[in-house]
């Protein structure tokens, strides 16, 4: 008999258990279904933004050029609000257009350094115009370039010029990478 009861208060116990942690299953469940339905916002990025302001829909036209062979990569959005490529014979692959639109929207920097006199510019890469340059054009006229320099010594970033601004910014290399490679290799068919 007394056997029986300690079985019994066992199986009471190990069910106590079991109810307890499938509620907290469940409460830990809701709690990651709720943020990962939550959008995040342009604040809680984890890397600042050369252009916080800029959005997809203020993108007109985007153009990639190499100041050293001078080859361009244009694309425009047109009426429909496809992008089309205005410098290239062939279909253009709209999810690629959207990614580099995307990209331009996002495009990360680590840091910005004090400005150096112009002769002292050589020694970020930015000999004439520098290694890529990214040319934008908003859907008010408004214009924006960022001028793209050597690779800092920790790899993970290049330095850019932006605009007329008086910094020289650490883009992440991964943008600038994936900008370079859509210049090389243009994504028409």
């Amino acid at each position: 008999m007394k056997r029986r009861q300690q079985r019994s208060r066992r199986d009471t116990t190990g069910r106590k258990m079991l109810l307890v942690l499938g509620g907290v299953f469940v409460i830990l469940l809701v709690i990651t279904l709720i943020q990962n339905s939550q959008q995040p916002d342009r604040d809680s990025l984890p890397f600042e933004r050369v252009y916080p302001e800029l959005t997809e829909a203020d993108l007109q036209a985007i153009r990639l050029r190499s100041p050293d062979t001078n080859e361009t990569f244009t694309i425009s959005r047109a009426l429909d609000g496809s992008w089309t490529a205005t410098d290239h014979e062939g279909t253009l692959d709209q999810t690629a257009a959207a990614t580099i639109a995307r990209t331009i929207v996002l495009l990360p920097f680590d840091r910005t350094l004090a400005m150096v006199s112009d002769a002292a510019l050589e020694e970020y890469g930015f000999f004439a115009d520098g290694r890529l340059s990214i040319e934008i054009v908003l859907t008010d006229g408004q214009t924006h370039a960022v001028l793209v320099g050597s690779r800092a010594p920790s790899e993970v970033v290049y330095y850019g010029l932006v605009d007329d601004r008086a910094e020289i910014y650490l883009l992440y290399r991964g943008a600038i990478d994936f900008l370079s490679q859509q210049l090389r290799t243009p994504p028409v068919t």
